[in-house]
């Protein structure tokens, strides 16, 4: 499954790359991430984490109903995560729960006509993502304590049994494969930089399976984002 979403999403740069118009574009920024996370009917609370994006992207123009558009597909690396109050015999403190993905986003943008040399652009897209693993952090808040696991993505019938020390458990963050929707909103500073601000909703449920089936237990990935990028 992996190889064949990488594969579509290369053959889809390669064929924008030979077309007249095409850019080429690189992107940095901050994420702050968080989950929808609910168990049966408790909802769990979470707050978000913030975080980083770097990547690529490839934009090329297209006409429909003679409207000026764009095909934006392109590759990421995003770190993304929630965090939450915590507390144990130790004390209380903060637990951070942070994956890291492989993002591919293929998006659809509208340049709104203005008066001026400044394009504001909004679009609409979707994203895949793969997760590629990450880190979990406890710090205590009343004691000179940090514990720092690794992140699976695992069937619960495959999970690893439950360890007595605490620094080598793993936090099960479900299916490693996700998709959702993405928002954005930009600004085109000068003729190659851009600033934009873009959402992401994730549609998957990533909630650990028990042999396959995934029980009452509801977990997605949602997050917003400020980059900077510079068009090639």
């Amino acid at each position: 499954m992996i190889p064949k979403l990488l594969a579509a999403v290369a053959v889809l740069l390669i064929h924008s790359v030979v077309l007249a118009q095409t850019r080429i574009g690189v992107h940095a920024g901050t994420n702050f991430s968080n989950v929808s996370w609910k168990q049966y009917s408790n909802k769990k609370s979470t707050k978000f984490l913030p975080g980083y994006q770097v990547g690529f992207t490839v934009t090329t123009p297209i006409k429909i109903y003679s409207r000026q558009l764009y095909i934006q597909p392109g590759i990421s690396f995003s770190k993304k995560g929630f965090q939450q109050n915590y507390e144990d015999y130790l004390g209380n403190g903060r637990y951070k729960v942070t994956p890291y993905y492989i993002e591919m986003p293929v998006n659809l943008l509208y340049l709104i006509p203005n008066q001026t040399d400044k394009n504001v652009f909004v679009g609409l897209g979707a994203y895949f993502a793969c997760g590629l693993g990450g880190q979990w952090e406890i710090r205590y808040n009343n004691v000179n304590g940090r514990f720092v696991g690794d992140i699976e993505y695992a069937d619960l019938k495959d999970q690893g049994p439950p360890r007595f020390d605490i620094a080598n458990e793993k936090f099960n963050y479900g299916k490693r494969l996700d998709y959702g929707i993405n928002m954005l909103v930009g600004y085109e500073l000068w003729r190659n930089l851009q600033i934009q601000a873009h959402g992401v909703l994730g549609l998957r449920n990533l909630a650990p399976p028990n042999n396959g089936v995934t029980g009452n237990e509801y977990f997605k990935n949602m997050g917003l984002g400020l980059s900077l990028g510079y068009l090639l």
